[in-house]
């Protein structure tokens, strides 16, 4: 299992920059499509999540793409 759970829908502009963030970073994480994937959408919202991107870091969730709260998270878990 990969260590960031990056929960993503297809043609979000924000997604697509924090997959190549993930990238630059070097960070390994796994891609979890809300709307294609069983249950995804309803796990996000039992987390209180609404919207993509979001990030499972670490048992934290991380919603939206914010460089610090994701390399926050990351140093909490640490990852990389």
């Amino acid at each position: 299992m990969k260590p960031i759970k990056m929960y993503t829908t297809l043609g979000c502009p924000h997604c697509r920059a924090a997959k190549a963030y993930l990238e630059e970073e070097g960070l390994d994480y796994e891609e979890i499509d809300v709307t294609t994937t069983p249950g995804a959408r309803n796990e996000l919202v039992a987390r209180g999540v609404l919207g993509v991107p979001a990030f499972a870091i670490g048992g934290k969730m991380v919603q939206g793409f914010h460089k610090d709260q994701i390399m926050k998270a990351v140093k909490k878990a640490q990852i990389g």
